[in-house]
Formats: C-alpha cells, structure tokens, sequence
C-alpha cells in the first residue's frame, strides 16, 4: 500500500512539473517595433529581454523583470516603471498571442500623458 500511495505521489510530481516550461515571447507593434519576453510558467516570471527598433535600426537590452499582478491559466497581468518615472499596466494573452500595454506619465508636461499600445506575438526560440 505504501509502494502504491508512493508511486502515485511522484507520478502527479513529474506530471506537474512536465508541464511547466519557459519560453521566449516576441510582440510586434504595427510600426514594427519589437519587444521579446522571456516566460517562465514554472517560477510565474516574465523578463523583458530586450527590444528592437526598426525604423531607428536600433537594438534595446532591458534585462528587466516585470512585477506580476495575476497568472492566469492563459493570461498574465504585469506592472512595470520605466526610466523615465511613467508607469504601466501590461496584460499578456497567450490564448490570442496579444500583449496589451498600457502607460502613464502623471509627470509628463506635454499632452501626451496616457499612452496604450497593442502587439500580435508569437512564441519563438
């Protein structure tokens, strides 16, 4: 009865931990701006890893670990600072490979003080 009780414990550990992975997320704005996650679905950490300009032809590395609000089971809220003070709410969809991004800049004197922007993503490798 142990052995049993035993096997079907460390069966249900090794099937919780074959679906746990980490992958990269890459968005694309319309003005062909291009931002790459890391997700690890495990430690529930998304990792802005760098972004890419390509109107500037210009390489970004962020390194940055977003704050996670909620992981849903195919969702994630973030929040994030940027350098410049402003703040954001982001949300990742990965049911419908969109990511969702929100900033204010409270702080900004010119009318450009909220800003939202829509991205299709795809994962690659």
């Amino acid at each position: 009865m142990k052995k049993l009780l035993f096997l079907i414990f460390a069966g249900l550990i090794w099937c919780n931990i074959g679906f746990a992975k980490t992958f990269f997320y890459s968005c694309i704005h319309e003005d062909q701006f291009q931002m790459i996650f890391k997700v690890d679905d495990r430690l529930k950490k998304i990792i802005h890893v760098s972004s890419y300009n390509t109107t500037a032809k210009k390489k970004y590395t962020v390194n940055e670990e977003y704050q996670v609000l909620e992981w849903g089971g195919d969702y994630v809220w973030i929040t994030y600072t940027n350098d410049d003070g402003s703040r954001g709410l982001s949300y990742f969809d990965f049911k419908e490979n969109l990511y969702l991004q929100s900033t204010i800049n409270p702080s900004n004197s010119s009318d450009f003080i909220y800003h939202t922007r829509s991205y299709n993503c795809f994962v690659s490798s």
